[in-house]
């Protein structure tokens, strides 16, 4: 095979990865989205359309300065530029969504932090040793506290 068959094959090749990258991507962004979100999406498959031109042009421009001796060294170059696309796309993707799952309204199960210093020593446990009443005031029967007077209502 000559040098300019390869480049046709690796052009063909990573135009086809691409397209089908996109292809992917805009399905399964359609499949979530309602129907009046269809034309926006549509837009961005034309845009998709141009990126997959550029990212066509940037591996085929690569692979052909690697000067690759055999047709399998090419294929390789564009596969691992081919990887390297979705590697980076995907970790973008589940960026955005750590962004979205990490707003102030979802702290349901976190543990709040202490605000003052030292809290740790009064929720500890007491040993045995209970403390007695010291005052003045008379314990009472009806509801077991120390207090003058009658018992305060209590509102149910």
């Amino acid at each position: 095979m000559s040098v300019e068959e390869i480049e046709r094959v690796v052009a063909q090749r990573v135009a086809n990865a691409i397209e089908a990258i996109a292809l992917y991507e805009t399905k399964t962004n359609l499949a979530h989205k309602s129907m009046s979100q269809t034309e926006r999406q549509e837009e961005k498959v034309a845009e998709n359309a141009s990126n997959k031109r550029k990212w066509e042009n940037m591996i085929h421009r690569r692979v052909r300065a690697s000067k690759p001796k055999t047709m399998q060294d090419a294929i390789e170059v564009a596969t691992k530029l081919r990887n390297k696309r979705i590697s980076t796309l995907v970790e973008c993707q589940t960026e955005n969504k750590k962004r979205l799952d990490n707003t102030s309204k979802n702290n349901q199960n976190q543990r709040q932090p202490n605000k003052r210093q030292n809290t740790g020593r009064a929720y500890t446990t007491r040993h045995g040793q209970k403390k007695h009443y010291s005052g003045s005031k008379l314990l009472c029967s009806k509801c077991n506290y120390h207090h003058d007077g009658p018992c305060a209502p209590k509102c149910h």
